[in-house]
């Protein structure tokens, strides 16, 4: 090993969740990360001091947002994704309980018409590797919805949370 090889800094911040310090690469500055205590994921401050950014939820389109689901989401549900109470709430349920920053399975997000404040879609989200780099993303929706191009501006919208 070269004595000369000058190690990477480091940022150091407060989990913006459980406000326990973290310490990161600086190469990790803007990127999503999961706090070492409370296991949330936040984005990397820029500069060393400055606190971890809450993700930005719920994100805003035109016609729809992205937020987390609800208990009572699963009525929508019913209308295009799932045949009967038990089967919704069993899934909303178990998708509420998958961390953003699971590698194994997708985390999913609501999509909601912005003027009917309904459930009109869902949004998985999967990262592909543990730097939170790669992502992959799936759309489901309601085509009773009478939302034309659903589909795309959920991944636009997908899109400006994910980077």
């Amino acid at each position: 090993m070269n004595p000369e090889v000058i190690g990477e800094d480091f940022l150091d911040f407060k989990c913006p969740y459980c406000g326990a310090l973290n310490s990161f690469p600086t190469s990790a500055a803007g990127l999503p990360r999961e706090c070492m205590n409370c296991m949330d994921l936040f984005l990397a401050p820029t500069r060393d001091g400055e606190p971890g950014r809450v993700f930005p939820l719920p994100v805003e389109a035109e016609r729809i947002r992205l937020r987390k689901f609800e208990a009572t989401d699963w009525k929508d549900l019913l209308e295009f994704q799932f045949a009967d109470e038990d089967e919704a709430t069993g899934w909303i349920h178990s998708v509420s309980t998958v961390r953003s920053t699971e590698l194994r399975q997708p985390f999913y997000l609501a999509v909601e018409a912005r003027e009917a404040h309904k459930v009109v879609g869902t949004l998985g989200i999967k990262f592909l590797d543990s730097s939170f780099n790669q992502v992959e993303l799936s759309v489901d929706s309601n085509p009773a919805a009478g939302l034309p191009n659903l589909e795309l501006e959920a991944l636009e919208a997908a899109f400006d949370f994910c980077f």
